[in-house]
């Protein structure tokens, strides 16, 4: 028997030139679904592995990802891909015009139907492309990190990998904290909490990554998130001139 991708001949249960899998037969229903469980409930690689890893030790992941040890771990803009699009399904049943006038009466600032409409129509396209979104992001955000962090050696694209799975874990967190907003009264609340709870999560990852101290790692991470921040402004008035220009 030979490999079906490659065409060498096969001794095992793997191609010892490709690593495909020997399958024979058609596949079945219960073959599918027993894939999808062991990819599920697999504990030792791949998705799930990595979920957990990344909150009990996310230093080590990054670290051993980088050195080579991809082997073990999901891919980080897969595993990006995957969590915000599970993101993009949670924001898609909040509902914006009640969350935007709950806003307005708890500010103070009284919103025109026109703007609701807008601010509506605005988050509705965020949500249907937040995938791609975060996906563009990752190489500007990663500029902030990549400045305020210099001093570890790692490089640019390092960056954009760590912050590919620092993006993913956040995007998880959000499956939690966008509920806070079905609570009535709680738009405020609900907002610092989310923001208390990305700004935690993050400096863990960089406190994990680095060895730092929660006290450093808090202090680095805002500056580097505002560096970021900046980094975004400046793209998008670039491309709002060069978009107008054209």
């Amino acid at each position: 028997m030979h490999c079906k991708t490659c065409q060498t001949p096969l001794e095992g249960l793997y191609c010892h030139n490709c690593g495909q899998k020997t399958l024979t037969g058609h596949i079945t229903v219960k073959s599918l679904t027993a894939s999808l469980f062991h990819i599920i409930t697999n504990l030792e690689q791949g998705f799930t592995y990595t979920l957990i890893a990344l909150f009990t030790r996310p230093g080590q992941v990054i670290r051993e990802y980088l050195e080579g040890a991809t082997r073990r771990y999901y891919h980080p803009l897969r595993y990006l891909l995957v969590l915000s699009g599970f993101a993009v399904l949670m924001a898609a049943t909040i509902d914006m015009e009640k969350i935007l006038m709950q806003s307005s009466q708890f500010t103070g600032v009284a919103l025109t139907p026109e703007a609701v409409e807008m601010q509506k129509k605005t988050y509705e396209v965020m949500v249907k492309y937040m995938s791609l979104v975060y996906v563009a992001l990752i190489p500007i955000m990663s500029l902030g990190s990549y400045f305020i962090f210099k001093r570890y050696k790692f490089n640019y694209a390092e960056h954009m990998v760590a912050n590919s799975y620092l993006y993913g874990q956040l995007s998880l967190l959000s499956l939690v904290t966008v509920n806070l907003y079905r609570i009535p009264d709680w738009i405020s609340i609900g907002g610092v909490i989310s923001f208390f709870a990305t700004l935690l999560l993050s400096a863990w990852f960089y406190k994990s990554w680095f060895g730092l101290g929660w006290l450093r790692a808090v202090v680095l991470t805002i500056i580097a998130l505002l560096l970021s921040y900046v980094f975004i402004g400046l793209f998008a008035s670039v491309f709002s001139i060069f978009f107008a220009v054209g």
